[in-house]
């Protein structure tokens, strides 16, 4: 057997430690990526998640005379509380208040 020389044997080591630094390097890229693709992807299923669809909703605008009870009035088609109607309607545009401007469009979610 081949005895091997203190330069050959630290060369050996450093081939080995620079084949490590590249396995390394290699998946924390692949790490990297994969958590950036989980998290595009997760921003959009969450941005999804609580959109309103736009076949679950009308849009409206605004004309005199309109309040926000009687908008809810006009597209509750299943006879829900009113009060719960007005509330989804807030939060759908959200309103700060209940005042209304003639000409605003308004979202009007349905569930």
């Amino acid at each position: 057997m081949k005895k091997q020389s203190r330069r050959e044997i630290r060369h050996r080591k450093e081939q080995i430690t620079r084949r490590r630094r590249r396995r390394v390097c290699a998946r924390l890229m692949l790490l990297f990526s994969t958590l950036a693709l989980l998290t595009a992807l997760g921003v959009n299923f969450i941005g999804t998640a609580f959109a309103f669809d736009s076949s679950q909703r009308y849009s409206v605008k605004v004309a005199p005379g309109d309040t926000l009870w009687s908008i809810a009035q006009e597209y509750n088609t299943k006879n829900r509380d009113i009060r719960a109607v007005v509330d989804s309607i807030i939060r759908a545009n959200d309103l700060d208040s209940t005042e209304l401007h003639v000409g605003d469009k308004l979202i009007i979610p349905v569930k």
